[in-house]
């Protein structure tokens, strides 16, 4: 009579996201991806709109769970958005024994830049001067009454609202000259220096220990004598917008890109390393820029969880990564 091994159980992982989310990152083919990759995972979509703990017990159980609700948890003012994450953040704080990948405590901090810029100075601090990490100088306005902070900064200032996500106006930005130009933007907001950066973002895409750069077209070099107040949407692509306030460059954005030096590999993981300490979380995307004066370099932006666009080899190194993070395989 022949020893039979006995079968080991699927690690069952649960992915909790917007239907936007879904659709953005083709989460759905993901899915199809972890079950179909041989590594004996049962992977499937919940709803956050309806009863996590049902729909999980539906499906089995599960030993992971990885999500993304921060437009939600960004709009916590309307009530049913408020219902979604604490569904989910109830369920799971009452279910330990799950493997949370990024805790919503967690992700709560990147909701609001001025949290993110407070917690980009101490990364600055805590990095080696050998990298020349310098994060742009920035204040916190409420009111008008915090105009005069800004005048202790370097002209001229990125304009951002406070909120990073969460609707439409957190992507509606600009850059003034003078004081008297802060009246034009929403407030909550940050006023943040502007560093010439040559027309380029480096995109950095984080996914556990793998890091993946790209190079992105970005505002351009700001002439000394130029003083009219710049609108633009960051989600948008910036030419066309920006045409209007310079339409004569000497160099194009494209020069700029195909000519940029990308910081070092060494320089960026050193970054991506006090970044996550910083913020607890390994799934996330920064966005780096290099001073033309003085070659240091800048984070300006983070996100969690974003759509990788263009990373290689995305579903293998996100599946490998979250598996990671499961304590049945631990």
């Amino acid at each position: 009579m022949q020893d039979t091994q006995p079968s080991v159980l699927p690690t069952r992982l649960a992915v909790c996201v917007s239907a936007k989310k879904a659709e953005k990152m083709n989460l759905p083919a993901f899915i199809d991806y972890a079950n179909k990759s041989g590594r004996n995972v049962k992977a499937y979509m919940i709803d956050p709109a309806k009863s996590v703990e049902e729909q999980i017990k539906e499906h089995g159980g599960a030993d992971i769970v990885l999500h993304k609700l921060t437009d939600e948890m960004a709009a916590e003012h309307n009530e049913d958005k408020a219902a979604m994450v604490a569904n989910l953040d109830e369920y799971l704080q009452s279910h330990p024994e799950i493997s949370d990948v990024e805790p919503i405590r967690f992700q709560r901090s990147v909701l609001s830049r001025s949290i993110t810029s407070r917690i980009l100075d101490e990364v600055e601090s805590s990095m080696d001067s050998k990298y020349k990490i310098r994060m742009p100088k920035h204040v916190s306005i409420e009111s008008e009454k915090d105009f005069e902070r800004a005048k202790d900064l370097r002209f001229p200032l990125v304009c951002k609202t406070t909120a990073a996500c969460g609707s439409a106006e957190s992507h509606q930005m600009g850059i003034v000259f003078d004081t008297s130009a802060l009246m034009a933007f929403p407030m909550p907001m940050i006023a943040q220096e502007f560093y010439n950066h040559d027309a380029t973002v480096f995109k950095i895409f984080v996914i556990g220990e793998h890091v993946f750069i790209q190079k992105r077209k970005s505002l351009p070099n700001l002439p000394k004598n130029h003083k009219e107040t710049i609108h633009f949407d960051s989600q948008q692509p910036f030419g066309p917008q920006l045409q209007k306030y310079f339409p004569h460059d000497e160099k194009t954005a494209d020069e700029f890109l195909k000519n940029s030096v990308e910081p070092s590999l060494e320089t960026v993981r050193a970054l991506n390393h006090a970044i996550t300490n910083h913020l607890h979380l390994s799934l996330y995307g920064f966005d780096m820029i290099t001073e033309v004066e003085t070659g240091n370099h800048a984070v300006v932006d983070i996100n969690y969880f974003p759509t990788y666009k263009d990373v290689p080899d995305l579903y293998h190194n996100l599946l490998s990564h979250v598996l990671s993070r499961s304590r049945s395989t631990s």
